[in-house]
């Protein structure tokens, strides 16, 4: 559910006299498959911090779909939401500018991105595994029970998984 236009967007629409109507100030809804939770974004909502909070121990996963450009931007702004959210970040680009990828809030650099993509000449997909079963288990431990082996950085400051994801984190 798109709730603004993005910055573009804006200067096209008022190019032709028109202006977005649609929900104002609504949350995007959690959607829930089985046991995974997740959210969507479209585009320049992942900037907007208030769906961060949102989302943040709501989901096992956020989508971001994007026709973005600015990939610079947008990889600092995945790499960080997926750590105040605390959940894998699934960013989809298109392939003219690439940048999609899976990334996780991984402790290790190597491990964050599970899989990226940059650019190419031919539509493809590629598929890559998210744990959420490790990270709501990480999640559920105390801060005492966390250590060096750890998998996962630490929950962010704050953090507490809603009350359906609390019932699966106790099985």
């Amino acid at each position: 559910m798109k709730t603004e236009p993005a910055p573009q967007e804006s200067v096209e629409l008022a190019a032709l006299g028109k202006t977005m109507v649609g929900p104002v100030n609504q949350m995007p809804p959690v959607y829930r498959h089985g046991d995974f939770y997740f959210g969507l974004m479209i585009c320049s909502e992942l900037t907007d911090v208030k769906l961060h909070e949102h989302f943040r121990g709501n989901v096992d996963a956020f989508f971001c779909l994007e026709w973005n450009k600015d990939i610079n931007t947008f990889s600092s702004i995945v790499e960080s939401t997926a750590q105040t959210i605390h959940a894998f970040a699934i960013q989809v680009n298109n392939r003219q500018y690439g940048d999609s990828r899976i990334r996780g809030p991984y402790k290790l650099e190597y491990q964050r991105d599970v899989v990226r993509i940059r650019g190419g000449n031919h539509d493809y997909f590629a598929a890559g595994d998210i744990k959420v079963k490790d990270l709501r288990n990480f999640q559920k431990k105390s801060h005492a029970d966390r250590g060096k082996n750890d998998v996962f950085k630490p929950i962010p400051s704050g953090f507490q998984a809603n009350r359906y994801i609390r019932l699966l984190l106790s099985k």
